[in-house]
């Protein structure tokens, strides 16, 4: 009898975790598809150059403010000499740096060009 309980509770257990384990990556990719359609707009291709204006490295990066202020992470742009970022068939020029943290991996840019499209970021204690 303890021995018939056991089995039927382990049944139920494994059986729960098929179902979790079916239902998770369609939920988890229902999420991920409605995030881009919501932020694709604001993503874009961080290319670096060297001195002679030669590509040197590339990466993604997101916009997060109207005002041009893009995020993408420090390996990407860490020995460049120039900086240009594509959104969609525009080039952005890059001024400078607003935020830079090596240790993170973390870079927000500063651009030339205003009235973008931004990412959302749905934290309200985040300020940029």
């Amino acid at each position: 009898m303890l021995l018939n309980f056991i089995n039927k509770r382990n049944i139920l257990f494994v059986s729960l975790l098929l179902i979790v384990k079916i239902l998770l990556p369609s939920i988890s990719f229902a999420d991920a598809d409605k995030i881009f359609k919501e932020n694709n707009k604001a993503v874009v291709v961080v290319v670096t150059y060297n001195a002679k204006g030669e590509s040197i490295s590339q990466g993604s990066g997101f916009i997060v403010r109207h005002d041009g202020a893009i995020v993408t992470n420090y390996h990407v742009i860490s020995n460049a000499e120039g900086i240009a970022v594509k959104a969609g068939d525009k080039v952005i020029e890059v001024e400078g740096f607003i935020y830079m943290d090596k240790e993170n991996d973390l870079v927000i840019l500063n651009t030339k060009r205003k009235e973008l499209p931004t990412a959302a970021v749905n934290n309200k204690d985040l300020t940029l």
